[in-house]
Formats: C-alpha cells, sequence, structure tokens
C-alpha cells in the first residue's frame, strides 16, 4: 500500500504468509510461507509476480524472519535445521547456505531475529531457549567478535533488535521491569544506556525505523528533529528546584538537552507558553506576594502583570485569564491593561483554561473549598465572558488498571476531577480524574460533558496528573509518580496509545503543569 495507507494491492492468496521485508533496491520482497505446509523462504517481485521457494526442506524444519542485507547480496533468515534454531545466511537465489550462529550452552541454545546493521558490517539477532527468554547480541558478518548487549536473568526477554538509520541505537522489545507489560526499550549499539522507550505493547514485534533521508528536517527554536520519535516540537517550559531549594522556571528540549534556567527570583512555576511561541506567562510569589508575569521565551523581558495564579493564554494571543485568591477568574490584555473580574458566583474557582475559538473557558471548582482534606473539586465550563457556569465532570468514573497481562481490573471510583486543559484544536480537555490527596489517572472529556476516555492506566495507585497538549493536539505531557522514586514527565498519545517516559527529565515536587512550545 501507499504510505498513507490508500491504494492496498495483495501480494500472496495462498496459505500463511508472513514478516515481508525488501530488498535494497526495492524491487524483490523476501518473506516466510506455510504454502508447502511448513514455513520456507519465499521472494517475489513487489507486485507479487514471480513467487519462488529459497529454502527447501522437510515437514520438521521451520525457516523464518527473513532479512535482506544493505547490498541486496545476502538474505539472513532463522531455521532449525541443525537441531536447534540459528541464524543463517544465503544468497538471494537460495544458494550459498550458511549457518551464522551455533548453540552456546543450554541458556544460549536457540537463536532468531536477524537485524543488519545499516553499513552491513554486522548482524543483531536474539540468541536464548526458543520461547522462554533470551538477549540481544550482536556479531560480525564474518561471524567474529561475538557480543551480548543485553543481559537478562532467565524467565525475562529481550527480543527483535532494529537499528537506528546512523547505526548508532538499537530498539528491542522486552518484558522486563519497567515495561509494564512488553515495552519497547532503546540502548546505543554498544549495548550502553538501555531505557525504556514506549510501554504497554504487549507484542513481541521489531519495530521498523524511518530512514533519515525521508524525516523531517531540523526545526528552530530549540525544537527537536524527530529524536525520541517525538517529531516537530518544540522545548518544554516546566518547573525545576533550583539549587538553592527555590522553585524556578526551566527550558528543555524534549531529549532532555540543553536545559536553561529563566527565573532566578522567588518561587516561580506554571509556565504557559503563547500560542505563537516567543513568550511565557508563569505564576510568581517575590516578597511573599503572588503575580502573573510574561517574559520572553530566553527568560529576557520579564514584567510582573498584576497580583494572580494560573495564567492561561487565550488562542488569539491577545488575552491572559487567571484566578485570584477571591476565588474568581480573571481576564487581562497581555500587557496588564484591562484587568476584568468575570465570575462572581459563590464557587471557589481557579486554573481556567481556553477553548481553542476563545468563546468558552473550563476551570477547578471547589465544592468544598474550607477542607484540607477533601475539598471535592470538579472541573467547570462557563463561556468567556463568564456566564453559563456549570459543572462538567458531574459524575463519577471508574479509574480501570491495566495488567502486565493485559487484562484490565477495577482500581478506584474517580469522585473527583482537576486540572484542566483545552485542546488547541478540539473540543476535548484533558484533566486528572481521581481520589483527590490520593492518586488519579489522566483524562479526557468532550467540552459537552461527554465521551470521557481513561488515557492512563496506571496500576502503582500513584498520581498521574497536570496534562497539557502539544500545539497539534496529538500529544498530552503529564507528571507521574510511577516509579515510587522520582516524579517524571512523561507523554502519550491523545488517544492513549505510546505512553512513555520523556527521556530523563525527573522534576520536583511534580512539574506542574508543563507546557509545549508551539513550533510554526
Amino acid at each position: 500500500m501507499a504510505a498513507d495507507g490508500s491504494n492496498p494491492i495483495q501480494l500472496t492468496t495462498e496459505a500463511d504468509n508472513a514478516v515481508p521485508t525488501w530488498s535494497p533496491d526495492g524491487k524483490r520482497l523476501a518473506f516466510a510461507s506455510k504454502r508447502t505446509g511448513h514455513s520456507e523462504i519465499w521472494v517475489m517481485n513487489a507486485d507479487g509476480s514471480d513467487q519462488t521457494q529459497l529454502t527447501k526442506t522437510d515437514v520438521a524444519i521451520a525457516n523464518d524472519g527473513p532479512a535482506w542485507s544493505q547490498d541486496g547480496r545476502k538474505i539472513a533468515f532463522y531455521s532449525n535445521r541443525s537441531g536447534h534454531y540459528a541464524i543463517w545466511l544465503m544468497d538471494p537465489d537460495g544458494s550459498q547456505l550458511t549457518q551464522f550462529t551455533t548453540a552456546d550452552g543450554d541458556r544460549y541454545l536457540d537463536s532468531n531475529a536477524p537485524a543488519w546493521s545499516p553499513d552491513g558490517s554486522k548482524i543483531a539477532y536474539w540468541s536464548g531457549v526458543a520461547h522462554k527468554s533470551g538477549n540481544i547480541w550482536v556479531m560480525n558478518v564474518d561471524g567474529s567478535n561475538r557480543k551480548q548487549l543485553t543481559d537478562q536473568p532467565v524467565g525475562i526477554n529481550a527480543d527483535g533488535p532494529a537499528w537506528s538509520p546512523d547505526g548508532k541505537k538499537i530498539l528491542f522489545s522486552s518484558n522486563r521491569p519497567g515495561s509494564q507489560g512488553i515495552g519497547n526499550w532503546i540502548m546505543d549499539a554498544d549495548g550502553s544506556d538501555q531505557r525504556v522507550f514506549t510501554t504497554n505493547t504487549f507484542v513481541r514485534a521489531r519495530p521498523s525505523w524511518q530512514p533519515s533521508s525521508a524525516t523531517q528536517p531540523s526545526v528552530t527554536n530549540g525544537s527537536s528533529s524527530d529524536d525520541e520519535g517525538e517529531g516537530k516540537y518544540g522545548l518544554i517550559a516546566l518547573t525545576f528546584k533550583d539549587q538553592a531549594g527555590k522553585l524556578q522556571i526551566f527550558t528543555i528540549r524534549p531529549d532532555g538537552s540543553q536545559k536553561k534556567q529563566l527565573t532566578f527570583e522567588g518561587d516561580n512555576g506554571r509556565p504557559e507558553w503563547s500560542p505563537d511561541g516567543t513568550r511565557i506567562a508563569f505564576a510568581t510569589i517575590r516578597d511573599g506576594k503572588g503575580s502573573v508575569g510574561v517574559m520572553a521565551a530566553d527568560g529576557s523581558s520579564q514584567k510582573l502583570l498584576t497580583e494572580g495564579r494560573h495564567p492561561s493564554w487565550s488562542r488569539d494571543g491577545k488575552r491572559i485569564a487567571f484566578a485570584r485568591v477571591d476565588g474568581q477568574i480573571w481576564v487581562m490584555n497581555v500587557d496588564g491593561s484591562s484587568i476584568r473580574q468575570i465570575t462572581r458566583s459563590n464557587s471557589f474557582k481557579y486554573g481556567p483554561s481556553w477553548s481553542p475559538d476563545g468563546k468558552q473557558m473550563v476551570f477547578i471548582l471547589l465544592k468544598n473549598p474550607e477542607s484540607k482534606t477533601d475539598p471535592q473539586p470538579q472541573i467547570g465550563i462557563m463561556n468567556s465572558d463568564g456566564t453559563n457556569e456549570r459543572i462538567l465532570t458531574a459524575n463519577d468514573r471508574s479509574n480501570v488498571c491495566r495488567e502486565p497481562d493485559g487484562r484490565e481490573s477495577f482500581l478506584a471510583t474517580a469522585h473527583d476531577a482537576n486540572a484542566p486543559a483545552w485542546s488547541p484544536v478540539d473540543n476535548r480537555i484533558a484533566m486528572w480524574s481521581g481520589i483527590e490527596k490520593r492518586y488519579g489517572q489522566v483524562w479526557v472529556i468532550n467540552s459537552d460533558g461527554m465521551g470521557s476516555v481513561q488515557l492512563t492506566k496506571e496500576c502503582s495507585r500513584r498520581n498521574n496528573d497536570d496534562p497539557s497538549w502539544s500545539q497539534d493536539g496529538r500529544k498530552i505531557l503529564f507528571s507521574t509518580g510511577r516509579s515510587g522514586v522520582h516524579n517524571e514527565l512523561w507523554v502519550i498519545d491523545s488517544d492513549g496509545r505510546n505512553e512513555k517516559r520523556l527521556s530523563n527529565i525527573d522534576a520536583y515536587p511534580f512539574p506542574g503543569r508543563a507546557s509545549w512550545q508551539p513550533i510554526h
């Protein structure tokens, strides 16, 4: 099919066929087929014509997992023709069969999942006991310099290696602790710096890395150029403690690099990028007074505008909504002029967030504001002039937990909701929902109160909080204490997929709401 999913064409029709791999020139495909009654390696033209069987073994033998070398001269595959599963090499016509790996004791009896390095000099592969556990290894194509890259105990598997286009990284799948089921992990090509990349994938499969020639070019303003698979997104503004223990605003790239401190006076937090990505609104406490300020993206030109907290930019970049200690929502122009109170009801409100069209706002509403243990927060919604105020989250939600085997079980009834963040592109609102002062999960809900979906399904009974959107509405940043050691910044697709820790960004006590810089 085409890269956008259009024009799908069926190439094979006989029996079971799987694991297709392109020849480097794009003219042929190698694949495994069971049309003879057991698995053999076949090749065909890219249009499905001229299907030819390469390996010819008896019914007790399996041949699978073909991988074409970068120069098109060899196909690696795995086979149990020698009595155990091993990596084999052959020419594209099926000749010159050579066994590549041999058994190495009881723990490394079998080998499979061969993957050529981009320069064609090495093959990464799995070695272990079939259907049980094993590790990722690498070897030169002449069989020399065999090296084990992962070292998992019996019962833990590391499988399906996939090289980055520059040959410096290897992705692999593993059920090691931290994967939350089976996750994808990433490491340097020498086996160092192993860390979780995605969690909850629940499959054993080789990921496919887009060739560097097809990726987007780097963008300006310190943005990521597909680093960590995050695409075209800018700097993240968030709160860390400085060396003196004060809360300060920093910016950092999604890959954890280029960390820069922007504020140095008092305690500062709740940063939010302007829609054009050139300025940051923030809350600060200086000389015992809480204020809303604005600064340039590099921290210069800091200006305190008015008494308040929890600033939120309107999507046209002309106004800032904020809360004051009186429990009401206020609005002003971005230069601090035309300050006006827009809510006057008795309910205690803070944390406003604008709709994309600027006509509505969501906010946090405390039903029991005098209580320090049970304030009963809910999400409120109103017109941006303060009229038609009402509660959006009127019903309880059931927080569920996803177990490592993929089953979901009931975790808790979510009576409370807070931390609303309106998507910059549609009617969805991200929020926290759970048990206030204890733990909860990240959800999305439509602005009409319908269609609520639980995104995080963490079983540790630790908090997942403070969601914020990427500019395109495709990803959500959030903070989590799930590690039990550090509070971390994670990212998840807005439909709940591809949840992962964002590099090595730890924050204390929580990042609060981190904010992703818009890139234009």
